[in-house]
C-alpha cells in the first residue's frame, strides 16, 4: 500500500513536471523567429525553469517525438557525411535534430531552397577568400580554400535532389 502511494505521488510530479515542460516548449516554439530549433536548444531553454530543471533528454524526446502540434526533423541525408555537416553547420543549418511546431514548419521546398540560397551565399565568399588567397600566394590557405569548395559543390548537388 505504501508503495502504491509512492508511486502515485512520484506518477503526479512527473506529469505536473511534464505539463510545465510542454507549456514552455510550446510558448517557446511559437515566439522563435526561426520556427526550426535544435532539440539540444530547446531542451537547454525547458531545464531553465525550475520545476523542469531535471527533465530527462531521452523522456522529453519521447514526448516531443508524440506530441501532436510538435514536429521532430532529423538531420538531412547530407549531414551523415562529416565533411557535409561541417558544411552545413557554417551556412547556419545546425546538423542536429530540429524541433518546430507544427502549424510554423516549412515546407520542403522552402526548406531546399534556404539551404541553396546560403550555399550559394557561402560559395560566392569561398570564391572571394580563394581570390585574395592567390594574390597573397597563401597556398597552404589555397589548399583548404579548394577543399572547402569541393565539399560545397558536392552539397550543392545533393542539394538539387533535395
Amino acid at each position: 500500500m505504501y508503495n502504491d502511494a509512492v508511486n502515485h505521488v512520484m506518477e503526479r510530479c512527473w506529469f505536473m513536471i511534464l505539463e510545465a515542460a510542454e507549456q514552455r516548449c510550446l510558448r517557446y516554439l511559437g515566439q522563435i523567429s526561426n520556427p526550426l530549433v535544435s532539440f539540444d536548444s530547446l531542451l537547454s531553454y525547458i531545464r531553465q525553469d525550475k520545476a523542469c530543471e531535471g527533465i530527462d533528454e531521452g523522456e522529453f524526446m519521447h514526448f516531443v517525438r508524440h506530441h501532436a502540434l510538435i514536429r521532430v526533423i532529423e538531420p538531412v541525408g547530407l549531414a551523415q557525411d562529416p565533411a557535409h555537416a561541417r558544411m552545413l553547420e557554417l551556412m547556419g543549418v545546425p546538423a542536429g535534430t530540429r524541433v518546430a511546431l507544427a502549424e510554423r514548419m516549412p515546407g520542403r521546398h522552402e526548406i531546399g531552397s534556404q539551404m541553396r540560397e546560403q550555399l550559394a551565399l557561402m560559395i560566392k565568399a569561398l570564391d572571394t577568400a580563394l581570390s585574395e588567397a592567390e594574390e597573397a600566394d597563401n597556398m597552404e590557405r589555397i589548399q583548404k580554400i579548394n577543399r572547402l569548395l569541393s565539399t560545397a559543390e558536392k552539397l550543392s548537388e545533393q542539394l538539387e535532389q533535395f
